[in-house]
Formats: C-alpha cells, sequence, structure tokens
C-alpha cells in the first residue's frame, strides 16, 4: 500500500500539463533562483497566494522547496530555517490553501536538526491533520538520523539541552496523546527494517528510553540472523554501551547476553566494534566477553587489542618467523631487545604508527588527559614526513604528507602558557580549533571540531628510475592536517601560510587557487580502512560556502 505522501506527485504532474508562462517561471525561479531565506521569503510572497501556487511549492513530492532549504544552508542555521518553513506552513493553513504530510516533514526534519522539541510537536501534529499513515522508511530513517545527529553535536555545543521532552514526544509520554512520533515511524522491506531499526534502537537508548527501548530492541534481536548485515551489530553494541554508561549495566549485561543467545553463541563483529574498549574496561561486562563473543571471535578480538598494543609500543609480528620487528624496519629482529629502553622508551618508538595508533585511539576522547598525550607525540615527532593521500590525486605526479607539529595559534588568540603538566593543557595548547560558516561560531550545528596535527606538505613525484637520494624537497600547502573529534577522520584545512597566527577568515575558493587543493577534504594514510566518512559537512564548509572562520574550540564537552 502505498502511502498518502507520495500523492503529491501525481496531482504535480497533472497541474503542470496545463502550465501558464508565469508558472513555468515560477516553477524555474523555485528549483534555480531560490538561494537564500530572503529569495525564499520573495518567491512565496508573490508565488504562494491561491492553490496552484500551494501546490508549485509542494511539487515534486516537496523535492525542489527541500532542495532549496539545502541551499538556504550556506548562508543560514538550521534554526533560521526552521523558522522560515514555520512562517511558510503558517502562512498556508491561514489562507487555507493545499497541505501535505511532506511539507509537514520537513518541518520536523528542520525541527530534529535543530532539536526543538516545540516545533518538532507542532509539524508532527501538522502531519497528522492531513495524513493518518505512517512516514515511509526513508522519511523514518532521515528524521531517526537527524535527530542523532543532533544529539552528537550538543557536546561540543555550549548550551544545555534536556531531552525528556523529546523522549516523551516519540513515545506519548505523560501526555497520553493519541498519535506519537513513533506510530509515525515505519521501516519498509525486512532489509531496510534491520538496518533502520538498528539507527532507531541507539536513539532510544541515547535518549533514556526504558519501555519504548525494550520493546524495539526485542524485534531488533527477533530478526538478528547470519544474514544480518555488520554494520547492525554495530549499533547494537553501540546500544549497550549506551545503556551501561547511563548506569543500567544490569540491562547492558542482559542486552549482551541475548545478542549472543540469538546469534549461535557468538558476538559477531565485536572485535571491530569501535567502542570496544569500554565494554572490556567494565568490570561486569568484561568478564563475561570471552563466554558471549565465542572462541573464534574472541581469538580476534584478543588479537586486534594485541595488534593495538604492539602499534603502541612500535612493534610488528612476523607470523611466519615467529619474532617481533621494529614496525619502520621489517628487518630489525627486536624480540631477544629489552622491551623498553633504560630511558622508558620502547623499540620502535621513533615509529609514526605509534602517533597514528593513539590519534584513532584517543582522537575522539573528551579527557585532555587523553589528548595531551597526543600532543606530545606531536612534539616528538615534528619534522617527520608521513605519506597520505588526497581524495582524486591518485596517480597524478605528485605526493603528499603529513608533518607532525605542535599546534599553530588561532589568530586573536591569547599566548598560552608553557606546558609543565597535565594541568596546563587548555583548548589552546592541544591546539583545539572550531571551523564554522559564520564569524561567531554559529551556526554551531555545522562547524567541524577539529584537533591539529600538523602540516600538510605536497612535492613532484620521483621518477621510478632515479635514485632516491634526488628527491624533490617537501613545500607546505598552507593546509593543516588535522583530527576531527566528531567523526573520526583525518582531514585538511586551509589555513594560510605557517609564519603567523591562523588566518580568522578564509574565501574558499581563493584557498583552492592559492594551493591547488580544497580548502578543505577528508586525508587518507597508508593501512586506513575505508570509515564511513562525514564528507557533507566538509564538502559544504569547505565549497558551498564562500567563507568560513576558524577560531579556538571552547571545548565544552573536555573533562579536566
Amino acid at each position: 500500500m502505498t502511502s498518502p505522501i507520495r500523492n503529491l506527485t501525481n496531482i504535480s504532474r497533472t497541474y503542470f500539463s496545463i502550465q501558464s508562462p508565469d508558472e513555468i517561471a515560477s516553477f524555474k525561479a523555485l528549483k534555480h533562483d531560490v538561494r537564500t531565506l530572503r529569495h525564499l521569503q520573495v518567491f512565496i510572497e508573490r508565488t504562494v497566494n491561491e492553490a496552484e501556487g500551494s501546490l508549485l511549492l509542494q511539487t515534486q513530492s516537496c523535492a525542489l522547496l527541500a532542495q532549496a532549504l539545502n541551499r538556504c544552508q550556506r548562508k543560514n542555521s538550521y534554526g533560521e530555517i526552521l523558522s522560515a518553513l514555520s512562517a511558510i506552513i503558517t502562512r498556508l493553513e491561514k489562507l487555507n490553501l493545499p497541505r501535505t504530510g511532506n511539507l509537514y516533514f520537513l518541518g520536523m526534519y528542520y525541527a530534529a536538526l535543530s532539536l526543538s522539541v516545540p516545533a518538532l510537536e507542532r509539524f508532527l501534529d501538522g502531519y497528522l491533520s492531513v495524513s493518518w499513515w505512517p512516514m515511509d522508511s526513508q522519511a523514518s530513517n532521515s528524521l531517526v538520523n537527524a535527530l542523532l545527529n543532533a544529539l552528537h553535536y550538543m557536546r561540543f555545543r555550549e548550551v544545555t539541552i534536556d531531552t525528556s521532552a523529546l523522549l516523551e514526544l516519540i513515545e506519548g509520554g505523560k501526555q497520553h496523546r493519541n498519535r506519537n512520533l513513533h506510530d509515525l515511524l515505519s521501516w519498509g522491506d525486512p532489509a531496510e527494517q534491520k538496518m533502520h531499526r538498528g539507527n532507531y534502537l541507539y536513539l532510544l537508548a541515547r535518549l533514556g528510553s526504558e519501555d519504548l527501548l525494550s520493546e524495539v530492541w526485542k524485534q531488533v534481536i527477533w530478526r538478528l540472523s547470519p544474514n544480518t548485515p555488520p554494520e547492525m551489530y554495530q549499533y547494537v553494541y553501540s546500544c549497550v554501551v549506551t545503556v551501561m554508561e547511563s548506569g543500567d549495566i544490569l540491562r547492558a549485561m542482559d542486552y549482551l547476553q541475548e545478542v549472543s543467545e540469538h546469534s549461535r553463541g557468538t558476538l559477531p563483529g565485536i572485535s571491530e566494534f569501535k567502542e570496544v574498549n569500554t565494554l572490556l574496561e567494565s568490570e561486569i561486562l568484561g568478564p563475561l566477553l570471552p563466554r558471549l563473543a565465542g572462541e573464534r571471535e574472541y581469538l580476534k578480538l584478543l588479537e586486534a587489542q594485541l595488534m593495538q598494543m604492539e602499534n603502541k609500543l612500535g612493534l610488528s609480528w612476523d607470523s611466519e618467523g615467529l619474532y617481533h620487528t621494529d614496525i619502520s624496519d621489517p628487518h630489525s629482529i627486536v624480540s631477544d631487545m629489552p622491551l623498553f629502553s633504560i630511558d622508558g622508551d620502547s623499540i620502535g618508538y621513533e615509529s609514526t604508527t605509534r602517533l597514528v595508533t593513539e590519534i584513532n585511539a584517543l582522537g575522539c576522547s573528551r579527557s585532555v588527559t587523553d589528548l595531551g598525550k597526543i600532543a606530545e607525540l606531536l612534539d616528538e615527532h615534528e619534522g617527520v614526513a608521513i605519506p597520505v593521500s588526497l581524495p582524486a590525486t591518485e596517480g597524478r605526479d605528485v605526493e603528499y604528507a603529513w608533518l607532525p607539529r605542535s599546534p599553530v595559534r588561532c589568530w586573536g588568540a591569547s599566548p598560552s602558557a608553557e606546558k609543565e603538566g597535565i594541568e596546563s593543557w587548555t583548548p589552546s595548547t592541544l591546539g583545539l580549533v572550531r571551523v564554522s560558516c559564520d564569524s561567531s561560531g554559529s551556526p554551531l550545528e555545522r562547524s567541524i571540531h577539529v584537533m591539529q596535527l600538523g602540516r600538510l606538505a605536497k612535492r613532484a613525484r620521483r621518477p621510478h628510475d632515479q635514485e632516491s637520494r634526488y628527491e624533490n624537497p617537501w613545500e607546505e600547502t598552507e593546509h593543516i592536517v588535522a583530527w576531527d573529534r566528531v567523526y573520526g577522520q583525518h582531514i585538511a584545512v586551509y589555513v594560510g601560510p605557517s609564519n603567523g597566527p591562523i588566518e580568522k577568515c578564509i574565501e574558499s575558493r581563493a584557498a583552492q587557487a592559492r594551493s591547488g587543493i580544497k580548502a578543505i577534504t577528508t586525508v587518507s594514510l597508508h593501512g586506513d580502512t575505508a570509515p564511513n566518512y562525514q564528507s557533507d559537512l566538509i564538502s559544504f564548509i569547505g565549497s558551498a560556502s564562500m567563507h568560513y572562520y576558524i577560531d579556538e574550540d571552547p571545548s565544552p564537552d573536555l573533562i579536566l
């Protein structure tokens, strides 16, 4: 059965079969010319005054309006777009013009991105006034992802948001609503259900749900099978960790046991779970893992942990020779040598693998102690060139490297005192910066929060038949290499020349013209797996915006 939310497409086709020149011009304006909220306001005032204009606004299931609002994000925050949508919908309601579920869904979507519960409730009621059918699986998943992203960024914002009202709206809560948000979500065919329900499960755990979480958990567990995608298990494990961190350790233990029971006595992919250390460090859950994971998966987990430890020490295991080598020199056998020198340094002390491993392990931590370890390693490896690759540069006659270096001070930031111990670690000494679309650091919903790691350099690639001693010197690109603390990835950000503070305002196109590289781009290191890069935001700030702004990150999330 097709949801009525799709019916506008058919209405639109009928309507546009009899378009007048003015209607065609309005259609093109919505499709191409609306780029700011001011443009949208003018379009609404000129066009949306009767039924035909309202249908044009919502043509193609509101796809053109959604694209126009997406373009408006270059200049406006989610909250500003939400206010504009509210005004548009109020206008249609007062004029008693046609409205569809798609239009109210757009309102719910931007309310979710803004974490505005009153707006979400207002548009939920509006949706129910025109349709009692659930949203389709794509809309449901988009809404859940919007809420998850907003919650994920919330810890970087200098505001506190009470999420209990959001949970009430999802569940029905004390208001005893006839219809709540949960009732409107649907998950499509069985393949979609597994992945999308996993997302929803994680959201409920983040919000501290109890009864509804148990209900959805049972639905997810019941659908686990040998064909379940690995990503689904990652959501399940994230739910377990979230429940554990909320203090409900017994429920977390029960959940983990149920996963094992429904997965034939194993915990599929637990060795690859990014937060597995949190489970291992738990006094209650850690000892259960050998039994619940099963022998094969637990051996994988031990191997992954051992490899991480070896990387931190700069060692590598030769499985054929059954000995350890210096990770930077496979021919240097070190099995018979002391693990640490008299100074406390490990055999592979100078290996850059130690630095990379610590960044991957600790880069998203909220602890200043953890981030301080990375900062100290940057000092130790200053002057070393670490090969990296950039998107769309493979096969070119240019190669790139990351040059680790202590952080560069942002323009206007106060000089930091010399580091004499843990108490001196501050956002400034740790090199924490924020890259935003707006000079005030707002809209924070679309800021990139990074830790400086050094400079990006390039040089002409040496011909294969030329001796290595004829290598070309490295030339800095005026980009910093940084670690995205939100999504855990290496990126490069254009910041200007290295002989002074980081520039406050960067013009995106000029930056690319000066360096030949995108102003902001992802960076890959040798041996990187293919993580789920969140590149939309990076591309948006670095390319779509005319300017971006860099300042010291207040980092309200840090734990001293």
